[in-house]
């Protein structure tokens, strides 16, 4: 890695405690304060980037949102990690709580005792509140609803679902994010609240909810009202962040794989331009949670294109024994950056022979790879294959387009094309195409475990019949084959 550069004014505050042997409250608040100016600006310029998702046959590329300050925390512990004094302070700063995620520790308070209602004879449970100086999190589960659409009927006028804190003083605290998230529970549903923080004299509030999250308005008990209290964090609630020390990355060849040494730095094959590093990790009771990221060259791929396919990825030990690990989406990771995205695992094992070696095969690149446009006559039938002469260049590789054929849904009687390409083998799993003409459902040719040379693409246009003249196609990225290694040292 590259030797790094301080901030001239990190520089003199380390001069000025270098002999103590923690870091004093001045520092820690300039510290801070220095963060949130960081992430000022960083909000500034990433309100500049449009974020560009794209959608594949049973697959949504999951986008993983947290705040800036968690995004920075990552990136800091990286860079500052040869700084003992700088890595103690940010530990002091900023902490993992289970089933919340990366928080800061000033101040933090959370759920005084566990905490239940039930209403109808549904039970909703409150996981965790978690209040910092930044945000409030909140936790809740219920076990899930089925619903029988064929007798259901929605009522005609229902309330706008917004989730909010209400204080003492009747302010109202709207719902900032949500996301849906797993649960250790069978048939349980787990949602995850981000409200804006609670005023530090206030430590009672009532969270409100318009309906369960995810059920149609009717369908469940509606506007519960369940009042809480925080307390400040007891100890052993919050557990440390810790920088990664050694990494190391492999060229994404599948047939040229090179993996360095930790002291050697990471190669980059230059037709893909991505990498994978391990930045951090947090020592939990069964196990360890890592967190690590992968950047790609700003020049190939626009920001927030890259993702790692964690569900094909292996881990092992150093005496060759598969690791079982849980890929963690929506809470333990940070919020992506532009030309770099974050991914976390959760190793739940204690029983192994360091180092860990994490292995990538397989990364989703999301972007505009390129377009081309056929003409399928003036009358096309069904099963109707129309050559196509089509070439499209994907990292640095050619992709052609060879055949388009015209199928018919039996179920409903839409249409939807079956793409032929080509292209060299163990380098693509999936290709993702995109028609303008109303596509509600696309992209597939493959998956990460068949190195085929030849795709089969799936467009389904949800339509029963085609407008006249020329069909646009648009490629909007892929899932590319490779080997991306870390290695980790507990």
């Amino acid at each position: 890695m590259s030797k790094n550069t301080f901030p001239t004014k990190i520089e003199e505050m380390v001069k000025n405690i270098s002999d103590v042997p923690e870091p004093d409250a001045v520092f820690l608040n300039s510290l801070r304060e220095q963060f949130i100016a960081k992430g000022i600006a960083a909000a500034q310029k990433n309100t500049e980037t449009k974020m560009k998702q794209t959608t594949r046959r049973g697959f949504l590329t999951p986008r993983l949102a947290w705040g800036l300050a968690i995004a920075l925390l990552i990136a800091t512990l990286a860079m500052l990690a040869s700084s003992p004094t700088i890595v103690n302070a940010l530990k002091r700063m900023f902490g993992f709580v289970p089933g919340i995620g990366v928080v800061e520790e000033t101040s933090l308070r959370v759920l005084a005792a566990p905490l239940s209602a039930e209403k109808d004879g549904v039970a909703l449970n409150i996981v965790q509140i978690a209040a910092s100086s930044e945000k409030t999190i909140v936790v809740y589960e219920y076990p899930a609803i089925e619903i029988d659409y064929n007798t259901f009927q929605p009522p005609a006028t229902f309330k706008e679902d917004n989730p909010a804190l209400l204080l003492p003083d009747g302010t109202r605290l709207d719902v900032r994010s949500r996301r849906r998230i797993s649960s250790d529970i069978p048939k349980t549903v787990g949602y995850w609240l981000e409200f804006p923080p609670l005023p530090d004299n206030i430590n009672n509030a009532t969270l409100e909810l318009t309906r369960l999250a995810g059920m149609e308005p009717g369908a469940a008990p509606e506007d519960w009202s369940i009042p809480f209290q925080v307390i400040p964090a007891p100890p052993g609630t919050i557990l440390p962040v810790e920088p990664a020390n050694e990494t190391e990355s492999a060229s994404p060849s599948a047939t040229e794989a090179e993996t360095s040494s930790p002291q050697t730095p990471p190669t980059v094959d230059p037709a893909y331009g991505i990498k994978s590093t391990l930045e951090s990790f947090v020592r939990m009771d069964d196990g360890y949670l890592l967190i690590g990221s992968v950047q790609w060259d700003a020049n190939t791929y626009p920001a927030y294109a890259v993702d790692p396919m964690l569900d094909y990825a292996t881990v092992t030990d150093a005496a060759g024994k598969s690791i079982e690990f849980e890929v963690i989406y929506g809470v333990e990771t940070p919020q992506n950056e532009e030309f770099r995205s974050y991914w976390a695992i959760k190793i739940a094992d204690t029983n192994f022979q360091p180092p860990l070696e994490i292995s990538i095969t397989s990364m989703v690149v999301n972007f505009n790879a390129g377009t081309f446009q056929f003409d399928p006559g003036t009358n096309p039938q069904p099963g109707q294959s129309l050559p196509l002469n089509a070439d499209v260049l994907i990292a640095g590789k050619n992709v052609h387009f060879s055949e388009a054929q015209l199928n018919r849904e039996q179920s409903d009687n839409t249409l939807y094309f079956v793409f032929t390409a080509q292209t060299e083998p163990n380098f693509l799993g999936d290709l993702y195409v995109t028609m303008p003409i109303h596509q509600c459902m696309g992209g597939g040719g493959g998956y990460p475990t068949d190195p085929s040379a030849e795709l089969q693409i799936y467009t389904y246009l949800c339509r029963p019949d085609l407008p006249p003249g020329l069909l646009d196609v648009q490629i909007g990225g892929a899932d590319i084959f490779g080997t991306w290694v870390v290695t980790w040292q507990p």
